[in-house]
């Protein structure tokens, strides 16, 4: 089993983009951002700040050492693949989203 998460993100011809728009929350209109690892829209309950951490909080739960040895058990056919794709999530939860590090340290 892999797991992959990201954040809802509003894109044009969508019914959310439509809704999103119509209601006045998209707060960030650099395309660059659109990716589904950006909150581009103003929540309705979480500030981007807060929402950011609760997003590590959550990757690094789901992406914690002893989740991905885990979930191994069920791709015992494919490990290499399965360490090398989880790996790539567990750097980003665990490296990159570090708090307080510089963005000039993220390769």
């Amino acid at each position: 089993m892999m797991v992959n998460t990201g954040i809802l993100t509003p894109f044009p011809g969508t019914p959310f983009y439509d809704r999103i728009v119509a209601e006045g929350r998209i707060v960030d209109g650099d395309w660059e951002h659109y990716t589904g690892s950006n909150l581009v829209w103003r929540h309705p309950s979480l500030s981007k700040e807060d929402f950011d951490v609760l997003d590590v909080l959550f990757r690094r739960r789901v992406y914690s050492l002893r989740s991905i040895a885990w979930r191994l058990r069920a791709n015992w056919r494919h490990p290499l693949l399965y360490l090398v794709m989880n790996y790539t999530h567990w750097w980003r939860a665990y490296i990159r989203d570090t708090p307080g590090r510089p963005a000039s340290d993220v390769p």
